[in-house]
């Protein structure tokens, strides 16, 4: 896979991570960030 794929698909893993929490309600821009780092850490 090339570098540009990968970093498609993580970029559709976040989109997709982001509305369902969003979607569920449970969470605040401020969440999200922390979320995000979590995310890209792991």
């Amino acid at each position: 896979m090339t570098k540009n794929k990968e970093k498609m698909i993580v970029k559709l893993e976040e989109l997709m991570l982001r509305s369902y929490l969003v979607s569920t309600d449970e969470i605040t821009n401020e969440r999200w960030e922390v979320v995000k780092e979590n995310w890209n850490e792991s």
